[in-house]
């Protein structure tokens, strides 16, 4: 910067699965995006300290098209190490009621419950 502190920061994409076209989505029910940490991860070889404490931004960008206008609509949200929830997983908020309708739970929207996480991080359910 012009009052001589150095910035370090650096840009890469998240696999979401572009490559697979698992990143193509139909939003007529609410969707969890989901980043998995293999090798080729920025935060593979992080521990849950070293990401809990460090300091990045994860920004997603939805761009999608309106298929009754043709208008493209966008919508940006910015997560920090402050917003990861470790050993939580977001609450179902889609109900299927057998042959009858769906219902959604548009208050569970932001909620999540916790997660049992093994020695090697693995995750399963809690009762």
């Amino acid at each position: 910067t012009r009052e001589g502190e150095r910035l370090d920061w650096e840009c890469c994409e998240l696999d979401l699965g572009y490559d697979t076209g698992r990143d193509r989505i139909l939003l007529l029910l609410p969707v969890t995006v989901c980043h998995y940490i293999t090798e080729s991860s920025p935060f593979y070889r992080m521990t849950r300290e070293q990401m809990l404490g460090a300091h990045f931004e994860v920004v997603l960008l939805l761009e999608g098209v309106i298929e009754a206008t043709g208008l493209t609509a966008q919508a940006m949200h910015s997560y920090t190490s402050r917003d990861i929830r470790w050993g939580c997983r977001f609450v179902q908020m889609v109900h299927c009621h057998g042959c009858g309708p769906v219902t959604i739970d548009y208050e569970e929207l932001d909620s999540t419950e916790t997660i049992v996480m093994d020695s090697n991080d693995d995750v399963t359910t809690s009762s």
